[in-house]
């Protein structure tokens, strides 16, 4: 009689577990199941996409160097990769490589007639040179600023360096004059020859005094931007002597009254 109750409770106790168990979703005893599929059935599977996202845009270096008996370059050329617009990237790469590209293939012509005309006049042969680095200064969602430093020898008591500014509206691509960080119509040259003429006023002897010296930013003006300021600036021998370098000015945002542009600002 014992026997039979024991026999009863275990039977009883068998099905309420395996209620249990299907009530959590977990798999009866001896029963496997089966693993789910990662995507519904009769989609294939495929390898994930990598688009660019907002922010995912950087900066990568093209070297291109080569050492001739009369002739060095050493370039470094940004490249800007991960543009959600492939065709305005190529454009934009194509004009950030063209001044140096241009200039190389431009001394390497010179450099073969120069050598040709030295050697005919004995005259001792001074090798040419190129070099270029790069500085990011800033980067938004919608602008990039950076300038290339250009460095070339050819000849003379010492070389000279070109910096070359690069100031983008990446969604439009092209490149932004100081006027176009402005509203129309809003006088931006009045606080930027303001504060220049300040600033060289603290060490007038590093600038030509004469009509030569400044007389007020061009239409043309070079320029660049970091955080929080508008970076104005001179080539060599535009307003002071080679041995003053050249010459830059930060002009603090807060001098425009909120006129600048948020593109800039970020």
């Amino acid at each position: 009689m014992n026997e039979l109750r024991n026999d009863k409770w275990k039977k009883q106790v068998a099905c309420l577990t395996v209620i249990i168990l299907l009530l959590l979703g977990l798999p009866a005893c001896g029963k496997k199941q089966a693993p789910r599929s990662p995507l519904p059935q009769g989609e294939n599977q495929t390898a994930p996409v990598k688009k660019p996202v907002p922010g995912g845009m950087q900066i990568t270096t093209r070297s291109v160097s080569s050492q001739e008996q009369y002739y060095k370059v050493d370039l470094k050329i940004p490249v800007i990769e991960g543009m959600r617009q492939p065709k305005t990237q190529l454009v934009l790469n194509d004009k950030l490589a063209a001044p140096q590209v241009e200039l190389r293939d431009q001394l390497g012509n010179q450099v073969g007639q120069y050598v040709a005309e030295a050697k005919k006049l004995r005259d001792t042969v001074t090798p040419y040179e190129l070099v270029s680095t790069y500085e990011v200064h800033i980067q938004r969602s919608m602008f990039l600023s950076l300038t290339e430093d250009v460095y070339q020898f050819t000849g003379g008591a010492h070389g000279s360096t070109q910096r070359l500014p690069f100031n983008f509206d990446l969604d439009a691509g092209k490149e932004l004059s100081l006027k176009e960080l402005f509203p129309t119509g809003y006088d931006y040259q009045t606080p930027i020859n303001q504060e220049i003429k300040k600033q060289i006023a603290t060490h007038p002897q590093d600038f030509f005094q004469d009509k030569n010296g400044f007389q007020g930013i061009s239409a043309q003006q070079p320029y660049y931007v970091e955080n929080g300021n508008l970076v104005v600036y001179f080539g060599q021998y535009a307003i002071a002597p080679y041995s003053s370098g050249i010459q830059e000015f930060k002009i603090p945002f807060t001098h425009f009254n909120g006129k600048i542009d948020n593109r800039v600002l970020g």
